[in-house]
């Protein structure tokens, strides 16, 4: 028996089931850990969210019927509230379901099959009670540090007596910053370090993606293809590029690649988004129909298809220009039906706080004469605390009022779904519903190109490059021949030391910027920035 000093770790178990949560509990006072704290589910650390002091979570991977474990830690990520030094353990008996679509973090997720071993997780509690330690000493440095400190630490940090898991964790956590810094070279460099073939795949396809280098994007794939790694982030990079390039049909072949039996209610609703798309609204009923048809004893399972049945019914309205008295009728009709389902069933997630947005879509179809009417309860909405379901048919209740300064701020200001070097179902069906609507309604491209201009400068002043990287781009490749577009994209690639960013290199920019029109100022810092590349 361990003193109960032992392990100085702070625990959270969260387990639903009491028996397993019993026998968890006593391996970890075996084990000599005295801070455990426990949950029997994770829906309160979600809806009142505050700071999570722990040194290690362990929790079941199918939490509780309201999401799996991997959509519970990205939205604690996306909420800001997991520290990075936190180790994550998931007890599951379906271990390669769930190492294929891990959250990215710096620190290695372990996964625990089902009975748990008691050896086993002792192990595991030893040796995260030995590096913890080292682990939050390094972050605590630099979240402290400003830029040039945080560059001096990660350049001259070492660390002896690592084995090879606390490497490759030092190695991400450095290779992040770098690139936090601006750093990229120095960040790639960095990830060759890992020796982790699934954790370096991750890394790198996750930083390809962000720096735009399509080729080594494409490379990574393939290699990750080969080694048979992490197949459901394959899917989900691929599927984002082909939206990127408006290829739904591409993207619905993609994801019909997965596991169907396997999807989660947010690639159900993903699909559902591109067969509307790709198809029609009755087609993408049917679909939504089938899932429902398949899925009857888990309540709150079927609530948030029904929601994502909701979500097409308002995406399809908000985009149909056509619609008639015949066609509100219709969509009226399909929208009560499916929020009579969310209302009949249980859920531990409040649905009916959705009920006054439903509401206002409606109103607005059924009554559009009383226009200054809805845009007073879209106003007062507007000023309420959102989520991204809010923040959604906020969008679409904005554009069937015709209303683009509420469109384009909460486009811009739209919730984060997850971390930067993250993908998931959730974040491409959230961000493609919130695009969709705003590129409906901003059609001219010099307005359109103004405001991602302007958005990418204020993600420069707050040192969120790699944001402001793609909003530049976007504002380049609309207004080709507007020098400060141009020169603005092309600063911010030398800045983040990027040579290529997708279809655009800096040496064709410069040739670009050289053939138009300029003022005396931007010819001088064409010069420096073309001087900058014949240095590099």
């Amino acid at each position: 028996m361990h003193s109960d000093t032992d392990i100085k770790l702070n625990i959270l178990l969260i387990e639903s089931n009491l028996s397993s949560r019993s026998h968890i509990k006593r391996i970890l006072k075996q084990s000599g850990c005295s801070k455990i704290t426990v949950e029997k589910n994770g829906a309160s650390l979600i809806s009142k969210p505050q700071l999570l002091n722990y040194d290690l979570m362990i929790l079941d991977f199918d939490i509780d019927s309201s999401f799996t474990g991997t959509e519970f830690i990205r939205q604690l990520i996306a909420l800001q509230i997991l520290q990075d030094h936190t180790r994550i353990i998931f007890i599951t008996d379906q271990v390669e379901k769930v190492a294929a679509d891990l959250p990215f973090r710096y620190v290695t997720t372990d996964i625990i099959e089902k009975p748990v071993n008691n050896s086993k997780l002792a192990q595991k509690l030893q040796y995260y009670d030995n590096s913890s330690k080292r682990l939050k000493l390094l972050l605590k440095q630099l979240t402290k540090a400003d830029k040039i400190q945080k560059q001096n630490i990660l350049q001259h940090a070492q660390f002896i007596g690592l084995d090879n898991q606390q490497e490759n964790e030092i190695n991400l956590i450095k290779s992040t910053n770098f690139l936090k810094c601006g750093l990229t070279n120095h960040a790639l460099n960095t990830l060759k370090l890992i020796n982790d073939a699934r954790v370096q795949a991750s890394a790198q396809i996750a930083l390809y993606n962000l720096c735009g280098n399509e080729t080594k994007f494409k490379l990574t794939l393939l290699k990750m293809k080969s080694l048979n790694l992490l197949n459901r982030k394959q899917v989900f990079y691929q599927i984002s590029q082909a939206i990127r390039q408006s290829d739904s049909y591409q993207a619905l072949s993609l994801i019909n690649q997965l596991d169907e039996f396997s999807y989660s209610h947010q690639e159900v609703e993903l699909k559902a988004f591109l067969i509307l798309e790709c198809h029609s609204i009755e087609h993408c009923i049917e679909y939504l129909n089938q899932k429902l048809g398949t899925t009857l004893e888990n309540q709150h399972y079927r609530n948030l298809v029904s929601f994502s049945l909701l979500k097409c019914l308002i995406l399809e309205q908000t985009l149909n220009h056509k619609s008639n008295e015949i066609s509100d009728e219709l969509f009226e009709v399909r929208c009560k039906k499916a929020w009579a389902e969310i209302a009949k069933n249980q859920s531990p997630i409040d649905m009916m706080q959705y009920q006054t947005y439903l509401k206002l879509i409606l109103n607005i179809c059924q009554k559009p004469n009383h226009k200054e009417k809805w845009l007073v309860r879209l106003n007062i909405l507007l000023k309420q605390p959102q989520d991204h379901i809010k923040q959604f048919i906020l969008m679409s209740a904005s554009a069937l009022l015709k209303q683009q300064k509420p469109i384009s701020l909460l486009y811009n200001q739209q919730l984060p779904v997850l971390g930067m070097m993250d993908i998931s179902a959730q974040s491409l069906s959230f961000n493609y519903s919130m695009a969709k609507i705003f590129n409906d309604q901003f059609r001219d491209p010099e307005l359109k190109s103004a405001l991602y201009n302007r958005w990418g400068i204020d993600r420069q002043k707050k040192n969120k490059s790699f944001q402001a990287l793609t909003y530049f781009s976007k504002a380049h490749a609309l207004m080709p021949l507007n020098s400060v577009y141009l020169l603005n994209f092309l600063n911010i690639m030398q800045s983040l030391d990027i040579q290529k960013y997708w279809q655009f290199s800096q040496l064709d920019l410069i040739a670009h910027a050289n053939s138009i029109e300029l003022n005396s100022q931007q010819n001088q810092r064409l010069e420096q920035l073309s001087a900058s590349i014949v240095n590099h």
